[in-house]
This record gives C-alpha cells, sequence and structure tokens, in this order.
C-alpha cells in the first residue's frame, strides 16, 4: 500500500531540492573563505577584461587624437592615470563581489540546512515505521 503522507513528503524534498539545488551543492563543496576567494578571482579577471575592452575601444576612437601629440612624459602620465583608476575600480567592484559571495554563500548554508534537516526529518520517520511494522510481522509469526 502507498503511503500517500511519504510520497508527499518525498515529492516536497524533491521539488526543494530542485529549485535550490546549485545552492546546497556550493555549500557543500567549498568552506566560505574558498567560495569567496572563487568569486574574487573571476571577478578579477571580468573586470580586468572589461577594462581592457574598454580602453581599447576609446583609444581607437580616439586614436588621431592621441597619436598627434603623444610625448613620452604624457604617455608615462596617461599610464599612471590609468593604474590608479583600474586599481581603485578593481577594489572597488572585489569588495562588491565578494560581499555578494559571501551573502550567497550564506543563504546557500541556509538552504542546505533546509534540506538535510527535512531529509533527516523523512528519513527517520519512514526508518521508524518501518521498523515498527517489521517488528509487528515478527511478533504476529512467533
Amino acid at each position: 500500500m502507498l503511503n500517500e503522507d511519504k510520497i508527499r513528503r518525498m515529492t516536497d524534498l524533491a521539488m526543494f531540492e530542485k529549485e535550490h539545488s546549485r545552492a546546497i551543492g556550493d555549500a557543500g563543496l567549498y568552506h566560505q573563505e574558498d567560495y569567496a576567494a572563487r568569486y574574487a578571482i573571476r571577478g578579477f579577471f571580468g573586470y580586468t577584461g572589461a577594462f581592457i575592452l574598454a580602453i581599447l575601444i576609446a583609444a581607437f576612437c580616439r586614436l588621431d587624437h592621441y597619436l598627434g601629440g603623444l610625448t613620452m612624459e604624457l604617455l608615462a602620465a596617461r599610464l599612471r592615470e590609468l593604474a590608479v583608476f583600474y586599481a581603485a575600480g578593481l577594489l572597488i567592484y572585489l569588495a562588491l563581489a565578494v560581499s555578494a559571495a559571501l551573502r550567497a554563500y550564506e543563504k546557500a548554508r541556509e538552504y542546505r540546512g533546509i534540506y538535510l534537516t527535512r531529509l533527516r526529518y523523512l528519513s527517520r520517520r519512514y526508518d521508524f515505521q518501518h521498523r515498527k511494522e517489521q517488528l509487528l510481522r515478527e511478533e504476529k509469526r512467533g
């Protein structure tokens, strides 16, 4: 005979797992620092690529202006300005990326805790029922 309550609980657990599977898996695979470092590294390369692309586009749009009056002193000054602008932007971006990653990790840990609690409850409840039924069958035989 089918146990409707068990089926309903297992379906609810499967739906929860499907909805939050990525978060549940990520929280189990990484420690908090590793999770944040993963997003920081990803953010570093993403920001650096976007910055280089933006500089190249700006340089190509105004190439004749830059090449017309370019001296070594002016080039050095512009490169220093770009380095400062890049470093400041990178620090701000990484701070935001790590902050968002830490919040996401905490949420993922919360979902993982809920999932494991539901799984333990389901396991305990139906293991107990199964054991009780088994003992009753043995009692009827003996």
